[in-house]
């Protein structure tokens, strides 16, 4: 059965970076509202941490609201299942 999973971020998005692409786990990267800075070389690696982190901080995004803990970002992990034989390029259609 295939998955989505949506995690709440509440520090920088470092960790996170970190997690998903330590040891090559990551199969492909895709980015929402994320200007790639190369667009002639989409798959070349680029800090995309430290993009999030101050576009947040740019907009304030960064503090507390009515007590409550900063959500500094919101992450989607899409998992499809090895049993449905899925393409990267297939699962990268149904996303949107």
């Amino acid at each position: 059965m295939p998955m989505l999973k949506t995690i709440a971020g509440h520090t920088s998005a470092r960790g996170i970076c970190r997690y998903l692409t330590r040891k090559n786990r990551a199969l492909a990267s895709d980015y929402i509202n994320i200007d790639v800075p190369d667009p002639m070389h989409p798959d070349a690696a680029f800090d995309w941490a430290r993009v999030m982190d101050s576009t947040r901080r740019a907009f304030g995004n960064d503090l507390p609201w009515r007590g409550k803990r900063v959500r500094t970002y919101k992450h989607y992990v899409v998992s499809p299942d090895p049993k449905d034989r899925i393409g990267h390029s297939c699962a990268r259609q149904q996303r949107r």
